[in-house]
Parts: structure tokens; sequence; C-alpha cells
């Protein structure tokens, strides 16, 4: 949860606010890469990519949203 919360923070700073595209995906990758749990990497893989995707829907950018919105639908199905 406290990982969860803490990308979803810096994705809000980073991504909507900064528009810093590059500094949140090394965020992530420097968050992701030392854990071993691979439910709570599913977790932060749909939180970083549903968020990528709305960052670039809402800038009209469909093709570039469309990925990321078939990664979040990946990792959790259900949503």
């Amino acid at each position: 949860e406290m990982l969860m919360s803490d990308l979803a923070a810096a994705m809000d700073n980073l991504l909507f606010q900064q528009r810093k595209t590059d500094a949140t995906k090394q965020f992530y990758e420097a968050l992701t890469k030392p854990i071993p749990d691979s439910s709570i990497r599913k977790d932060l893989s749909y939180v970083y990519n549903y968020e990528f995707s709305r960052f670039y829907y809402n800038e009209g950018k469909y093709a570039a949203s469309l990925p990321y919105a078939e990664q979040a639908l990946e990792s959790r199905p259900q949503s």
C-alpha cells in the first residue's frame, strides 16, 4: 500500500504537474527494480501504465496512450 501511494504521488507530481515523462519513468524503474514480489510489481505496473495512459489520453495523444492502457489491462484484467 505504501509503495502504491508513493508511486501515485510521484506520478502526480512528476507526470501531471511537472510533465517530466523521463523522470517519471526513472522513478518507477528505481522503485520497482529491488522488489522481488511479483504481485506487488504487478500492482505498481498497473498504476504506472494506467496513469501514463491517462496522461497521454488527456493530451489528445491517443496512439501513445493505447500501449499503456493495454499494459494496465494486462496487469489487472478485472479493472
